[in-house]
């Protein structure tokens, strides 16, 4: 038998700990929703929000790596799972066109809606800062770990997963993170 410890990581740069353990998050992920397509008995909503869970704590762990490699005073722990602000912080610190992607879990920004609808501004800052505060959806790494809130109620907002799409997302999202890496080096 193998036994695997986390030893064998030690040596690696904290930025490259957090990739490793962002491809392995994406990865099971995948794992999961693949195997939600093979067999019917595991696609239900429980299985679809592990799915969910892994894939947006990858994203989590990518971003943090890439913002510590890129400025090694980063406080990844100051941004707690908070996707929407390390976003805004890596859109920041990467604006060279090689580092650009589409950053699923998170918020578009103004900017994105209006790529998105052609011009067309469909909300105020304001009115989206008073909607998310209305709304108190917590970070995906909480909501999809989650069946209700700490009350026992359940979540605002209707969540779902197609798992053939959900695929074809993870695989870019594997594109994305090996691109973005490559030039990180």
């Amino acid at each position: 038998m193998t036994v695997l410890t986390l030893t064998s990581m030690w040596h690696l740069p904290v930025p490259e700990q957090l990739f490793s353990y962002a491809d392995a998050y994406r990865n099971s992920s995948a794992s999961l929703c693949q195997k939600m397509m093979d067999d019917p008995a595991t696609c239900n909503w429980s299985h679809a929000s592990v799915v969910l869970m892994l894939a947006a704590h990858s994203v989590e762990l990518f971003l943090k790596g890439a913002l510590l490699k890129r400025n090694p005073s980063f406080r990844p722990e100051d941004h707690g799972h908070n996707i929407d602000t390390l976003k805004d912080e890596y859109r920041s610190h990467f604006k060279e066109p090689v580092f650009e992607w589409e950053i699923p879990f998170s918020d578009l920004t103004i900017e994105e809606w209006l790529a998105i609808k052609g011009g067309w501004k469909p909300l105020t800052e304001a009115e989206i800062k008073e909607a998310r505060a209305r709304a108190k959806t917590p970070p995906p790494s909480i909501l999809y770990r989650y069946p209700v809130d700490k009350g026992g109620k359940d979540w605002p907002g209707l969540y779902g997963l197609e798992p053939h799409s959900f695929l074809i997302l993870l695989s870019r999202l594997e594109a994305d993170f090996q691109r973005i890496k490559s030039h990180l080096a």
